[in-house]
């Protein structure tokens, strides 16, 4: 490939998820306009997504396999055996067709460094067997085990004093108790499948000659992943983050780098009035999120809204999965939706409080009912109460409670000035190529 410009060449290694991919366009678009050259890999998924917004990609199908069986072998022990050695030698071939991959794009593209998404940090130590540099982009809340914040596995809101450094450590409590519990149950997969996610980890770390267990920073939640040797920057403003106090582990904030220039489909808003306020509803797209709980909190939304002569409704969601009011008038569900465009539009954000998504109602001054769920869900959630900049739900919510919400977030004047000075404050963050600048640092090229 064929140098673009007289900057830098940096390849972003991200996996297919909206969020985590918008988290990252900010800092793309930015380094072009310096003249780097950016170029992203990672499944095929992620084709269609970065085509629309415009960036250049070199995508592989070996990246979208997955070599952890999820179902056990029916028959004997004998037979339970030579499926977990099958499954194991699967893996190894596995992980050594990915780094393989990775080795050619890297002959090809010739980074000069690599922005890793925290999912796809397994993959490493394959671009840092070959020299070149790496840094991880945080898409959730800092997580750190001194303790003297709640795990964003916890909606809790810390209380000053000492009183409130008892809460901090309960939820740490809990959630070392329940990570005890996953680890305990990934040991029996291993025995019943022969392989889990940390055996595949391991093989492609072995394949670059690294021991897995010797860079990965256990940080008690299984799906965020850290590597020792790779620097981490926070895609937050320290100003949303919980106090953290004097002497505690301070992350690396680089600022909510929400990208507002995004390209986005012509959508049609002719459904609407001009009479009525607009409730924005995104509950998450990510396949692995569409639980039985969340289906049916979007029908409670949608028979909130349905027949208001006062509110519209547009919901982001499959729409056969909300019931029959999707007939009502000012009720319009759609598969996707030009998001940025929503919010800018919208009275309220009503949100599973992903990050990104959080970051992009604030960057677009709509206040958040929130209703988390798991994950980071439910500390984003307490971000946002700490902060003021909406509400929490709840799941068992009724459609008038629903409803309530949105009136209060709209009627309250502390929650609008809230708002109105977090926006500020990501505005200000974002005009600035500060986080342009920490990304180039980190990777020694600035």
């Amino acid at each position: 490939m064929s140098r673009r410009g007289p900057g830098a060449r940096i390849l972003f290694v991200l996996d297919d998820h909206a969020g985590h991919v918008h988290a990252t366009t900010f800092l793309a678009r930015r380094l072009r306009r310096l003249g780097h050259d950016v170029v992203y890999t990672g499944p095929p998924a992620l084709a269609s997504r970065l085509d629309r917004l415009g960036f250049d990609h070199m995508l592989h199908e070996v990246l979208a396999e997955d070599p952890v069986p999820h179902r056990g072998p029916d028959g004997s022990l004998l037979d339970l055996v030579r499926a977990c050695t099958r499954s194991r030698e699967r893996l190894v071939a596995t992980a050594r067709r990915q780094t393989e991959a990775l080795g050619n794009l890297v002959a090809e593209f010739r980074p000069d460094g690599a922005v890793f998404d925290p999912f796809m940090l397994p993959y490493q130590p394959a671009l840092g067997a070959t020299g070149v540099p790496c840094v991880a982009l945080s898409t959730k809340p800092p997580l750190h085990t001194d303790m003297t914040v709640p795990p964003y596995t916890s909606g809790h809101v810390p209380r000053p004093g000492r009183i409130g450094q008892v809460g901090v450590r309960s939820t740490w409590a809990v959630q070392r108790a329940r990570y005890g519990i996953h680890r305990s149950l990934e040991r029996t997969r291993r025995l019943a499948f022969g392989a889990d996610n940390d055996a595949h980890f391991a093989a492609l770390s072995a394949e670059s000659g690294v021991r897995w267990y010797d860079v990965r920073v256990d940080r008690r939640v299984p799906y965020d992943l850290r590597l020792s040797d790779v620097p981490e920057l926070v895609l937050m403003a320290r100003e949303f983050d919980l106090p953290r106090p004097d002497g505690a582990s301070q992350p690396t904030y680089i600022g909510p780098c929400v990208d507002v220039e995004r390209s986005e489909p012509t959508f049609d808003w002719s459904w609407r009035r001009s009479s009525a306020r607009l409730a924005y509803c995104s509950l998450s797209t990510v396949p692995k999120q569409q639980l039985p709980a969340r289906t049916e909190l979007r029908r409670r939304i949608g028979a909130a809204f349905a027949g208001s002569d006062r509110w519209d409704l547009l919901m982001v969601a499959e729409p056969g999965t909300v019931g029959p009011f999707v007939d009502a008038d000012n009720v319009k569900v759609v598969g996707w939706a030009p998001q940025i465009e929503a919010l800018r539009a919208a009275d309220v954000h009503i949100s599973h409080c992903g990050h990104n998504g959080l970051k992009e109602a604030i960057r677009c001054n709509t206040a958040v009912v929130a209703y988390p769920l798991r994950a980071d869900q439910p500390g984003n959630a307490a971000r946002v109460v700490a902060h003021r900049v909406g509400v929490l739900g709840h799941r068992r919510d009724r459609p008038a409670d629903v409803l309530d919400r949105a009136e209060r977030v709209v009627a309250d004047p502390a929650i609008r000035r809230r708002v109105a000075e977090m926006h500020a404050t990501f505005a200000r963050l974002d005009r600035s190529d500060a986080a342009v600048g920490s990304v180039l640092a980190a990777l020694g090229l600035g």
